[in-house]
C-alpha cells in the first residue's frame, strides 16, 4: 500500500472515530431534550424510561403502595406517580448546553429563550444515559 493511501485510511479512521465519540457526547444532550419535551408535554409514560433507575425504583415501590390502597382493585403503574411541577406548558427549550461530562455522570443546562436554565444531572446506565432527578427522603 502507498504512503498515500495508509494516510488517507488513517484520515478517514480517525474521521469515523471522532464521529462516534462526538455521537457519545451528544448522547447527554439528546437524553435532556427528549426528558425537556415529555416534562412540558407531562408525558409520564415517556419520563419514567428516561430516568435513572434509583428513581424508577422509587416510583414502582410508590404504585405498589398506591395500588394496596385501593385494595388491590387497581394496579397503578410508575408513570401514574408522576407530577409535573413548576415547569410551565408554555416553556420552550431555546438552548440544550453540555457544562460538563465525566465518565459516568454528565451536567447539562436547558434554557428557554429568555435565558432562564435548568440544570440536569444524567448518569450512565449500562449503554445509555438517564436523569437523576432529586429523590425526596423516604417516609419511615
Amino acid at each position: 500500500m502507498s504512503p498515500r493511501r495508509v494516510g488517507a485510511v488513517v484520515l478517514v479512521g480517525l474521521a469515523l472515530l471522532g464521529a462516534a465519540c462526538g455521537e457519545r457526547e451528544r448522547e447527554p444532550l439528546r437524553v435532556a431534550r427528549q426528558f425537556a419535551a415529555a416534562v412540558v408535554r407531562r408525558d409520564a409514560e415517556t419520563l419514567v424510561p428516561l430516568l435513572a433507575p434509583s428513581a424508577v425504583r422509587r416510583l414502582e415501590a410508590a404504585a405498589e403502595r398506591a395500588s394496596n390502597q385501593v385494595g388491590g382493585r387497581r394496579n397503578l403503574a410508575p408513570a401514574e406517580m408522576i407530577q409535573v411541577v413548576d415547569v410551565p406548558p408554555t416553556f420552550q427549550v431555546a438552548k440544550v448546553r453540555l457544562v460538563e461530562e465525566q465518565e459516568d455522570w454528565a451536567h447539562v443546562r436547558i434554557e428557554d429563550a429568555k435565558g432562564q436554565g435548568h440544570d440536569l444531572r444524567l448518569v450512565r446506565g449500562d449503554d445509555d444515559w438517564k436523569v437523576q432527578i432529586p429523590l425526596p427522603e423516604e417516609a419511615p
